[in-house]
């Protein structure tokens, strides 16, 4: 049987990371196997990690969470590295899962999982922000093209092979370490079965805030550069849509003081948005009632919201950079 160790990032983390190192106990994992990388914190997280017998490596200067990972993975010799999140309470039966998927004879090089449907906020937003990664994850198992350390295992032959995550990256590192993995030749899998329950709390601002400025920018990014083609992961055709769908209804609530049809406008563009999410309403209604899923229906279009801004901002920053090498090379003295 291959060895497995964790890694767990953990910054500030005390509030969650109890229940975290509890969790991994609780399914089999032994505390000499889990590594804890503090990176930085002003709290009791690395005491909060030795009360529990794992190891804990402190850094002193906060580097983010890919650096953090790195720094665990070179601390560890397993075969396969599992990255946990400090707000991850991992399911029952996941270490026997990811040791029976990289024992099959044509196993993956990398593996992640998926978010339970029993999120630990109380409050709607929380439950949907959760929910809504649940459901990403539950119905796009098979292959991917990305990876996601909330819950996700690699081989360490092409961990090294890759040289770890991009340590000048402060978001998506795991995404973009997964398409160098693809580049490689690797293949990564999603298994919705390995599941977590997230601890994590959202308010409607911070999720705004991180779907905008940590998800949103840096994936038009990625796609600005050419690292991901359209119509894949979160560029699909059903989420460019329900882009098109939230802006227009932007463009009919303005055009409502001048327009008398304007609000029948509307109310058509929220019915079709409905009708093609109805999937994932009908998850929330049975999770939350008739609150939650019709509350789901704001921050759903919220969460798109945030998308917009993250291409237009990127999009602008080109632009403005294009023009300004323009304006460079035609100022610049001619022989």
């Amino acid at each position: 049987m291959r060895d497995l160790c964790v890694i767990i990032p953990a910054y500030d983390a005390a509030n969650h990371l109890g229940r975290c190192i509890d969790a991994l106990l609780a399914d089999g994992f032994a505390p000499e196997s889990i590594t804890v990388v503090d990176d930085a914190s002003t709290d009791q997280t690395g005491a909060l990690a030795k009360e529990r017998g794992v190891a804990v490596i402190r850094r002193e200067r906060q580097g983010g969470p890919g650096v953090a990972r790195n720094t665990g993975a070179a601390a560890t010799q397993s075969e396969i590295i599992l990255f946990v999140d400090s707000d991850v309470a991992v399911c029952r039966g996941t270490r026997a899962k990811i040791l029976a998927a990289f024992a099959q004879e044509a196993a993956p090089d990398a593996l992640f999982g998926s978010y339970d449907d029993a999120p630990s906020g109380p409050h709607l937003v929380s439950r949907y922000r959760n929910l809504l990664h649940h459901h990403t994850h539950q119905i796009s198992a098979g292959n991917a093209e990305t990876f996601w350390t909330g819950l996700g295992a690699v081989t360490r032959s092409m961990f090294t092979k890759l040289g770890g995550f991009d340590p000048k990256l402060r978001y998506l590192e795991d995404v973009e370490f997964g398409l160098r993995i693809g580049a490689a030749g690797g293949r990564i899998d999603l298994a919705p079965e390995i599941q977590g329950t997230h601890l994590k709390g959202w308010t409607l601002l911070s999720m705004f805030m991180t779907d905008w400025k940590g998800r949103a920018v840096p994936w038009a990014r990625l796609l600005a550069d050419g690292r991901i083609g359209m119509g894949r992961l979160n560029t699909s055709l059903k989420n460019r849509v329900n882009a098109l769908l939230v802006l227009l209804m932007l463009v009919s609530l303005v055009m409502s003081a001048f327009v008398s049809a304007a609000p029948l406008l509307f109310a058509a563009l929220l019915i079709a948005f409905v009708a093609i999410n109805q999937r994932f309403f009908r998850l929330l209604w049975s999770k939350g009632g008739p609150a939650l899923a019709l509350a789901s229906i704001g921050f759903h279009a919220v969460h798109y919201i945030a998308a917009l801004l993250g291409v237009a901002e990127v999009r602008l920053s080109k632009r403005r950079r294009r023009h300004a090498s323009r304006a460079e090379t035609s100022c610049s003295p001619r022989p």
